[in-house]
């Protein structure tokens, strides 16, 4: 084409002289935002806050709604097979930040490559937080792998506030590794993208133009080029400045296109075509004026002004689906500005949205409102070199913008920096409340944003949303109707079920459903009744690990009745409606340009990777020599046990072999109110006095006392077996023998009554329909970090410690001083280690801190 001629004389001449120019475009644009003010003959609108019910009933769409976030720290970003995962959980309410504790149950979920989940926790969420680990086996294979953790109420909103985490996991037993696979990429590409600051281009409207680079491994790659018209005239000259992404100040001429040529940092060309401008229109330039007040500025035409003279619009200002500020102003001048208050957002991502009085958008601007310095963290070694298992102490501190301490909930990581690269780069709570969940799709380096030391780190935000944000903020992906809760809240485990007629699917209503938990004594003795569609529930349990659950009805004589079905006690998981590969060719489109925004999602860069990658297997080496895990290695341990005896004429199983006494239920006795009442009389030296309404005693040799109640061999409290129904039970063993009772130590001094009840799997007789004992699986009981005591001499400790994760607390609160002290012992790895505190301040500030200190 015609533009394209002198092309590279004119490329080659602008990129030698690039550093110059793109130093003196940022002149120009504080000279013509300068010159832009002065011209005004206006002064500038403050904005307030409306009455919300009259003038912007579009922007109140799912307003009151309360919405969830979480999320996840983890001990490290990358694995091996073997390793573990420790996690501590964060739920926040996603306006203030504040933990929040309306949901009690997380979700946890590892998502394979094949996009599987392989493994699924539900974690007790309690005053906000909760703690989890996930086990990789030794037979994984090494990939990217996805952590995703969301709450039900969450659901009502798709994924858009799921925390989705990707990990490298790296099994050293495998000849093919992620690094390897990953460097066999083609990066011969670079996509260029721009994006008008705050809407369309608008011919003769002065505008920052936005500018994003990413190269084919999908990652931000910097470029130099220049911007021509179609008529073969050089306009300006542009360099990124951040990982691709810049921008410079534009004017589009009537009747003319514009492209842009040049060269990515690797020499790789590219040429593309700028957006086409609009003959008439708006858009809005946003700047700061000062520590309490921001502009923001309608700019158009003449031709607009013509058609459309003393046009009054609406500016809004939203945060968290919530909206903050409003302003009318006529649009009278080609720069329009409205002046507003910082105070009424929260830190963070705030939307900045221009419409006419009927709600109709003409463009938007995300910008980030930068209120007051984050609370500060120190971590204090109290030395600075230590040797190897030397005993190490951190002093945590805590406090606010005017150093007063202040309360937090933290987690604290400690990590071999040799082993974990990039480790103090790594996103963190604030990072992601702040930005990465408010901004959808991957954000490269998103600590870099926030860290004090970098000095152009506002104005790199700055050109991130203008580019990443360009109408893909968060915010924008709820439905635009009401939302119905199709989820609830869920406050505890929910047991439920519907009772049915045998021979007919017929709901049975009115009747007395009973449950209860073999291992849970708080949970024992539930009693409801069936509604009119035969449907009963138990809410608000809380149960860890496996056990057995009773669930039983009859009717109002206690007389079994009809067909009872139990539901599964957690909801199926979330769709993997995601794309979870390392480079995501899903794009989000902008509704105004055309414009494709790359929704990338990746995890760490080849070099980091790489360098794991070799000490993985350096370490899995010498741990095979010693025949060694990731944590310390005990010796053998000997386990003594008695080997329980099935009995194959009922199908039982007995650690005590024989019982003393045992008797079966008959038909006879199912008139019996309990199995407590079926047994009084019947064993000698055993009396059992009372009733089922008042509590039985029992006396045994004369002394009044509880014998231990086991129920299928498995302990469990009296109110369990209480709640029986005799129709369920198949036997009742009694076992005074001193020899057996000694199995059970102090428990079973006084005696042990043993109830069997009657199970169609493994036992002839076949379990009433009424009645349902089931083995279920409630919340996830977390395991506790091994950290050993070098200071305590163990025979174990001689074997080498090569333990990555050197220390991990999830459960760190400070003091009336915002102080907390953790100590543990290094392990034998010669390194720069590194640790890593995160967490909650009140009232709602998310913290996060680093240090490091040398073992050699």
């Amino acid at each position: 084409m015609n533009y394209y001629l002198n092309l590279n004389l004119n490329l080659n001449l602008n990129l030698n002289l690039g550093q110059f120019l793109h130093s003196l475009s940022n002149m120009k644009r504080v000279l013509i935002d300068i010159l832009a003010i002065l011209s005004l003959g206006v002064s500038p609108i403050r904005a307030q806050i409306e009455n919300k019910n009259q003038a912007l009933p579009e922007i109140r769409k799912n307003s009151e709604m309360r919405f969830e976030k979480v999320y996840l720290h983890l001990d490290r970003p990358y694995y091996s097979a073997g390793d573990d995962i420790w996690i501590k959980a964060y739920l926040v309410d996603a306006v203030t930040n504040e933990l929040y504790d309306n949901s009690d149950n997380l979700n946890l979920e590892l998502i394979s490559p094949g996009e599987k989940i392989i493994k699924r926790l539900i974690l007790r969420i309690e005053n906000g937080v909760g703690t989890g680990d996930i086990h990789l086996g030794d037979s994984i294979v090494s990939g990217n792998y996805m952590i995703r953790a969301y709450t039900d109420w969450m659901r009502n909103f798709g994924d858009i506030f799921f925390y989705k985490k990707e990990i490298v996991v790296e099994n050293p037993r495998e000849i093919k590794s992620i690094n390897q696979l990953a460097i066999q990429e083609n990066d011969e590409n670079v996509d260029v993208q721009f994006f008008p600051e705050g809407g369309p281009l608008i011919e003769n409207v002065y505008t920052l133009l936005g500018f994003k680079a990413v190269s084919s491994t999908g990652y931000g790659c910097n470029v130099m080029g220049i911007v021509f018209s179609s008529r073969g005239d050089t306009i300006t000259s542009f360099s990124g400045t951040h990982l691709g992404m810049g921008s410079f100040f534009f004017l589009p001429r009537k009747g003319l296109k514009y492209f842009a040529s040049g060269y990515a940092g690797n020499r790789i060309p590219f040429s593309v075509e700028l957006p086409t401008a609009s003959k008439t229109g708006y858009s809005m330039k946003a700047s700061e004026i000062n520590k309490d007040y921001f502009r923001v500025t309608i700019k158009t035409n003449q031709e607009t002004l013509d058609q459309f003279p003393l046009k009054e619009m609406i500016i809004s200002g939203t945060s968290h689906n919530s909206l903050r500020v409003t302003a009318r102003v006529k649009v009278r001048a080609i720069d329009n500005p409205v002046i507003l208050p910082k105070n009424e957002f929260p830190e963070g991502v705030a939307l900045i949205t221009l419409m006419d009085t009927t709600g109709k958008k003409y463009c938007e601007r995300a910008c980030y409102i930068h209120l007051m310095e984050n609370y500060r963290i120190s971590i204090i070694p109290d030395t600075d070199i230590y040797a190897p298992k030397q005993k190490v102490t951190l002093r945590i501190s805590v406090r606010d913008t005017s150093d007063e301490p202040v309360s937090a909930n933290l987690s604290v990581s400690v990590v071999d920096g040799n082993q974990i690269k990039g480790f103090d780069k790594k996103s963190d709570i604030i990072s992601y409340l702040f930005l990465e969940s408010e901004i959808r799709g991957f954000i490269e380096q998103p600590f870099y944003y926030f860290d004090a030391t970098i000095s152009d780190r506002f104005q790199a935000l700055d050109n991130l949303l203008l580019t990443q944000g360009w109408r893909n903020f968060v915010w924008n992906n709820l439905p635009d109707t009401v939302i119905k809760y199709i989820y609830p809240m869920k406050e505890g485990i929910s047991v439920s079920g519907r009772l049915r007629r045998v021979w007919a699917d017929k709901p049975i209503a009115g009747a007395n459903v009973s449950m209860a938990l073999s291992e849970n004594v708080s949970s024992s003795s539930k009693f409801t009744q069936t509604d009119s569609a035969g449907r009963y529930s138990f809410e608000g349990l809380n149960f860890t690990g496996s056990q057995n659950i009773m669930v039983y009805a009859a009717d109002k004589k206690d007389i079994g009745k009809g067909l009872i079905l139990l539901d599964s006690i957690f909801t199926d998981p979330a769709p993997l409606n995601f794309d979870q590969a390392h480079k995501s060719e899903t794009t989000i489109k902008n509704t105004y340009n055309n414009i494709y925004v790359p929704n990338l999602i990746q995890v760490a860069s080849n070099n980091e990777i790489s360098d794991y990658k070799i000490e993985a297997g350096r370490k899995y080496d010498i741990m095979k020599k010693y025949h060694i895990t990731d944590t310390i290695a005990l010796n053998e341990v000997e386990v003594s046990a008695r080997r329980p005896i099935k009995e194959n004429a009922d199908g039982h199983i007995r650690m005590y072999g024989e019982p003393d006494y045992s008797y079966t239920i008959t038909d006879k006795m199912a008139g019996f109110s309990d199995a407590f009442q079926t047994l009084a009389g019947r064993i000698a030296g055993l009396y059992i006095t009372g009733n089922h309404n008042q509590g039985y005693s029992f006396m045994f040799r004369g002394m009044i006392g509880k014998p231990l109640f086991l129920l299928d061999d498995r302990e469990v409290s009296y109110e369990t077996i209480e709640t029986i129904p005799v129709s369920a039970i198949d036997k009742i063993e009694v076992i005074k023998e001193s020899g057996k009772l000694a199995l059970y130590g102090m428990r079973g001094s006084f005696g042990v009554i043993s109830v069997f009840t009657k199970r169609g799997s493994n036992s002839p007789v076949i379990p009433p329909l009424n009645f349902i004992n089931q083995r279920v699986y409630g919340y996830y009981q977390s395991r506790t970090f091994y950290s050993p005591r070098y200071n305590v001499p163990q025979p174990e400790y001689n074997k080498p410690d090569l333990r990555t994760t050197i220390y991990w607390e999830p459960n760190i609160e400070t003091d009336i001083d915002g102080d907390a002290i953790v100590t543990f012992f290094n392990a034998d790895n010669q390194a720069i280690i590194k640790a890593d505190v995160e967490g909650i301040a009140e009232p709602g500030v998310p913290v996060a801190g680093k240090a490091s200190f040398v073992v050699k």
